[in-house]
């Protein structure tokens, strides 16, 4: 099987294999819904039955063992089956042209076996709706990490995206599973004792008829017809026989006898319930289990040349008598190929467009009843030429109604789409409406927003002005902007043969110890001496900025912490590279050299950061973007910090981290946006925290920071 199927497919729950062709009979018992291998070979199984087996047969699971894994919803294991036996492409649209709920309505009502896949120009996953019989079963892989969603979240995800998707129908072949060695004999004796039973149960001396209960009709046991006794036959004929004065009958009206449609809606409804999961009006799937389909399939079955008990018992038993086990196991095999029939047979995928009609298999149409509508037509005519109406005005009439009942459908099928249109120009319209709302209360905010920064800004000035007029003579006033981006740290230490970060780093030497040993030098691109930053002098304001708190809380605490809660290999990369930080810019940018030209063919050759952490090479080992305001961090925010990094650690494998630092808090939207980038949640199954994996092999750490009062705590990943 294909290589990403297998990985699919082990992810799920396992369970042991074992007992060959036995094992099967107990799986296909309790309707397990899944996968099975013995270790080269695989087979798919769908509510007990066997949907498909791949790199082999079924014989080589006579006596194999091996492990079964259990799908977690039913579309898993039939679209995978699909998807290996591989189908023929029958139709191909694009979303915007041809919506694919429209689509989805055309299939589930023509009964449609095979799958629709939505992947071509769709970026943010692959979507699939498998159809089994007209049954419809959603399923999609979405995100870099393949997050899986069924049922109804993953249809209404697919009906949103915008791509092309193509139509496929696929022809599965039910497998039955052989009866594991000695089963056979078993089987014989049971049925050999089930007969010699019925022939010593009936007895020929039964009477044929009794007086207060007279006999009606006889049954034929080969052919299971009924033959209306001779006074039915004599009053049918002269029921049938048309008058002058009777009405003209409908040949449209005339049908087959009874008991032959009757059997074969029998056989269609068997069908249905034994291929296809059904559900109770509860919700709840009742599937037909595979025990109980083996014991009709196994009955023994009379000819129509051998002597059955009915045969001797009276025409009104034979009438009213329940059906015999022979009679059982011919209808449920007959049931069995008709359900085959009947979800692989769909003639064509109906066509949105009529040009687009695409033809499946040739369609033979369905058999007129032909002797008994040309003799009650005749007779209808005769009885029309009697009554004075000529036969051809009564064939023109025909044909006039037979024009109108095509006009009439052709007008409803016009209504349905109309409809159908209209609906979607509705929901579009609503969408337009609740948008354009929207976007009015973002203006109203952006505009209080404005008035609010325009006010404060003038408070500055005239804070600034006044600040100014108290400078002391030979100082200097530098923005804050000004003094961030001429300023670097580097990390130094007061006793080169004192506790270090790698000591920390390895355990050996303690919180207290390496902090009174570490210090952070600073060093500027202006004349510091009597700098004044908005009115503070320049060493002091820089000790109170976000930014220098920060790299002091970085190779100050958070080493440490990192080791004392036992995350040194789930956070590796980064602590790794903690005791490695040599000198850190602010208001830094991270040189990414030659690189490939994004799809908009347009390539970027550096990213900004507000803090960048190097070694003593110079290369980027941890990046980072602040928030220092009362406003929260947005799932923007967090989307650039994400979207330059990446392209960082792709450029250099020496990139261990991005960190996202806030003085306020991260709205829910941010926190998404976090956990999808790194695949969070109950799917990731990487041993590193808060990962984001560029390569099979690499990547770098996500983490999100909150300060207040001049203390940090990570929100992004929980340590």
């Amino acid at each position: 099987m294909e290589r990403n199927t297998v990985e699919r497919v082990t992810e799920w729950g396992s369970e042991p294999f074992n007992g060959g062709h036995a094992g099967l009979h107990e799986f296909a018992d309790r309707d397990f819904t899944g996968a099975v291998t013995d270790g080269a070979g695989w087979l798919f199984m769908l509510n007990g039955r066997v949907v498909g087996v791949f790199d082999g047969d079924l014989s080589r699971f006579s006596d194999a063992d091996g492990t079964a894994y259990v799908a977690p919803d039913q579309s898993l294991p039939l679209l995978f089956a699909m998807q290996e036996t591989g189908g023929e492409v029958r139709g191909e649209y694009y979303t915007e042209e041809t919506p694919l709920s429209e689509v989805d309505r055309t299939l589930q009502s023509g009964n449609f076996t095979g799958y629709v896949e939505l992947s071509e120009n769709v970026l943010s996953g692959d979507y699939y709706l498998v159809y089994y019989g007209g049954r419809r079963l959603p399923v999609a892989f979405v995100g870099n990490q393949d997050r899986r969603l069924t049922g109804d979240e993953a249809f209404e995800r697919a009906a949103d995206e915008v791509g092309i998707y193509r139509v496929k129908t696929v022809d599965l072949e039910i497998t039955d599973i052989p009866e594991p060695a000695g089963a056979d004999s078993t089987t014989a004796a049971a049925a050999a004792s089930d007969s010699s039973a019925e022939e010593t149960t009936a007895t020929p001396d039964e009477p044929v008829a009794t007086p207060d209960e007279p006999a009606t009709t006889s049954t034929d046991t080969a052919t299971g017809t009924e033959t209306p006794s001779p006074t039915e036959a004599t009053t049918a004929t002269e029921e049938a026989t048309p008058t002058a004065t009777q009405p003209e009958p409908d040949p449209e009206e005339a049908t087959p006898a009874e008991p032959v449609e009757a059997a074969k809606t029998t056989e269609t409804d068997a069908t249905e319930a034994d291929s296809i999961p059904s559900e109770s009006s509860t919700g709840e799937t009742t599937p037909t289990t595979s025990r109980e389909r083996r014991t009709r399939d196994s009955a023994p079955a009379s000819t129509p040349d051998e002597p059955t008990p009915s045969t001797t018992q009276s025409t009104t038993e034979s009438t009213t008598a329940e059906p015999t086990p022979a009679t059982d196991a011919a209808a449920s095999e007959g049931s069995e190929f008709a359900a085959e029939a009947e979800w692989q047979g769909t003639s064509t995928i109906p066509a949105l467009d009529p040009e687009e009609s695409v033809s499946m298999e040739s369609e033979t149409p369905p058999a007129e009843p032909a002797e008994a509508g040309g003799a009650v037509a005749g007779a209808g005519a005769g009885a029309a030429a009697t009554a004075g109406v000529p036969a051809e005005e009564v064939e023109a009439l025909r044909d006039e109604r037979d024009r109108l009942r095509e006009r009439v459908e052709t007008l409803e099928g016009e209504t349905e789409r109309l409809g159908s249109e209209r609906d979607r120009l509705e929901r579009e319209r609503d969408e337009a409406a609740s948008t354009a709302e929207g976007l009015e209360d973002e203006l109203e905010e952006l505009r209080a927003t404005v008035d609010r920064l325009e006010a404060e800004l003038e408070t500055a000035e005239t804070e600034l002005a006044a600040a100014q007029e108290y400078i002391p003579e030979g100082d200097h006033e530098i923005s804050p902007e000004e003094a961030m981006q001429g300023t670097s740290l580097f990390v130094r230490y007061e006793r080169e043969g004192g506790p270090t970060l790698e000591d920390a780093h390895n355990g050996d030497a303690g919180r207290d110890a390496v902090n009174g040993n570490v210090r952070l030098e600073r060093h500027t691109e202006f004349e510091d001496e009597g700098a004044l930053v908005d009115g503070e002098p320049f060493d002091e304001w820089l000790r109170d900025t976000i930014e220098y708190g920060f790299v002091n809380w970085l190779t100050g605490t958070f080493v440490h912490d990192i080791r004392e809660t036992r995350n040194q290999t789930a956070l590796g990369k980064l602590f790794d590279a903690i005791p490695e930080i040599d000198r850190i810019e602010f208001r830094g940018s991270v040189d990414l050299g030659e690189v490939a030209e994004n799809e908009e063919g347009a390539g970027s050759e550096s990213a900004a950061f507000d803090v960048v952490l190097r070694d003593r090479m110079g290369q980027p080992l941890i990046v980072t973007d602040l928030n220092d305001s009362r406003e929260p961090a947005t799932e923007p925010m967090l989307e650039s910090l994400i979207r330059n990094a990446t392209p960082v650690g792709e450029a250099s494998e020496r990139l261990s981290a991005a960190f996202y630092v806030t003085s306020s808090y991260y709205e829910p939207g941010a926190l998404e946006t976090a956990e999808e980038a790194t695949g969070g949640g109950i799917l990731s199954r990487g041993k590193n925290k808060s990962f984001v994996r560029l390569s099979r092999k690499d990547g770098y750490h996500l983490a999100l920071v909150e300060t207040r009062d001049g203390e940090f705590h990570v929100t992004v990943p929980e340590l």
